[in-house]
């Protein structure tokens, strides 16, 4: 099963982040995607809306780790929701993120159109229960099937300082509470070698992540 995905994964994991945006815009270019580069800080793909939603991931990793779930999984949501958000939600790859979320405030630096919201996407792809910081939205909080609580600096941290409301969405253990489940996630594969571990993955969260994320976004483009 998910072989397809298995092998898109590989293909955008690469061993430096400008391999891993190369490998990105290929994929891009492949389905026929337009997109912009913002000083391969972040790749765009704009909305035409006045007031828009932004659906955001990192594509950097930490140095000697693969990366597949920080941040490679939450490539694979970030396609596969493509075609399926209303045309107001605008897709944002960024880098830099390992190094204080450099590309998503490059973004927020250069854009001229008014966010309405941001769904981050960070850590997806492991054990079995998807995890969510309602962070500033409080309407995020009625997403049920979400164990729920404060997650660490993201992407989502740099537009919720800007009075954007952000949430942020990961996966972790559902047989723990939320805070020991973070605990896990850091210790299990977050940012260390054991990134490097292709058997760790639980390739079933894309969809249910990506169900979760369709929610947040049409909460906040309501």
């Amino acid at each position: 099963m998910f072989e397809e995905e298995k092998v898109l994964l590989k293909h955008l994991c690469q061993k430096t982040d400008a391999a891993r945006q190369a490998a990105l815009e290929e994929v891009l270019q492949s389905k026929g995607k337009s997109y912009e580069n913002w000083d391969d800080m972040a790749l765009v793909l704009p909305s035409s809306a006045e007031k828009t939603v932004v659906l955001c991931a990192h594509f950097d990793a930490v140095s000697g780790s693969c990366g597949y779930n920080d941040n490679g999984m939450a490539l694979l949501v970030m396609l596969f929701l493509m075609g399926k958000l209303p045309s107001c939600v605008e897709f944002v790859f960024t880098n830099g993120e390992e190094r204080g979320a450099l590309g998503a405030s490059h973004y927020l630096r250069r854009v001229k159109k008014r966010i309405g919201g941001c769904v981050n996407l960070d850590v997806v792809g492991c054990f079995d229960q998807v995890y969510l910081d309602p962070m500033n939205c409080p309407a995020a909080r009625s997403l049920r099937n979400c164990k729920q609580g404060f997650m660490p600096m993201s992407d989502a941290h740099a537009f919720a300082a800007r009075g954007i409301e952000s949430v942020c969405f990961s996966s972790g253990p559902s047989f723990v509470p939320f805070r020991e489940g973070i605990g896990k996630i850091f210790s299990t594969i977050h940012n260390n070698m054991n990134d490097n571990d292709f058997s760790l993955l639980n390739f079933a969260m894309i969809e249910k992540v990506s169900a979760e994320a369709e929610k947040a976004v049409f909460l906040m483009a309501a």
